[in-house]
């Protein structure tokens, strides 16, 4: 991922420099908001049941607000700040859930519902700008707190040869961990002031959830605290609305 990026970087320089019709607008200044599409990547996005590490997310949503200052006239710094949704794969999950209780002895039916995969990030870093005629492509490597909300559980299972149900529950779980974003957009100017923007974004972390589960049968509660190293990970494609101000 890193060395495409820096492929991308050489090659939309050469362009600038070889372009003779770029515009002289250098310095335009930008704030956009923005709706992707969040393919979840590698574990997160695992459905097989025999993976432990496995985070069952599905295709979501991405939103985000985000805007870059250029100090030099294609160099800059900007943020960006948004927020990934990502629901549970619900039959991969129940298919891993019936096995855990298979491994554990426990036979019978269940039933119940699990929740979605929140995360909210905070980056800033370097942006490089390139003009291009009425387009103008921009280049981000990121770093900041990504924080990260765990699915909840609440499943009634109902043993064979038993009339005491087992009840299992876990409230959503936090845990936050340094995050990076690496990204290349594309704005296509309308004029001086709109632009509509093109964006492809990945953004992962490694954040560290404590999550407790109580598991109650006959009117007894036992609670147990899991640690989740849940490893995230999305890639992101939409669309945005860009304000450009500046000179």
């Amino acid at each position: 991922m890193k060395k495409s990026f820096l492929i991308l970087s050489f090659l939309l320089i050469s362009i600038q420099q070889t372009n003779a019709q770029v515009i002289a607008d250098e310095k335009r200044h930008f704030a956009s908001l923005n709706l992707s599409v969040a393919n979840p990547l590698g574990n997160y996005g695992g459905v097989s049941s025999n993976n432990n590490n496995a985070g069952f997310a599905n295709t979501g949503i991405n939103f985000s607000v985000e805007g870059a200052f250029f100090f030099k006239p294609y160099i800059g710094v900007g943020a960006n700040i948004g927020a990934i949704a990502n629901k549970v794969n619900t039959s991969a999950f129940e298919e891993h859930f019936s096995n855990e209780l298979k491994n554990s002895g426990i036979y019978g039916t269940y039933s119940g519902k699990v929740g979605g995969w929140v995360s909210t990030y905070y980056m800033v870093g370097p942006y490089v700008s390139l003009p291009l005629k009425n387009l103008t492509f921009d280049l981000k490597i990121l770093g900041g707190l990504m924080t990260t909300i765990a699915p909840s559980i609440d499943m009634t299972i109902n043993p064979l040869g038993s009339s005491n149900a087992i009840h299992e529950q876990s409230d959503p779980a936090v845990g936050s961990s340094f995050g990076y974003n690496l990204g290349l957009g594309m704005r296509y100017h309308f004029n001086r002031q709109w632009a509509l923007r093109v964006n492809a974004d990945y953004l992962a972390a490694n954040p560290n959830i404590s999550q407790t589960l109580v598991v109650s049968q006959d009117g007894q509660a036992n609670r147990t605290t899991n640690s989740i190293h849940q490893s995230i990970a999305v890639f992101n494609v939409g669309l945005g609305l860009a304000y450009q101000f500046g000179r």
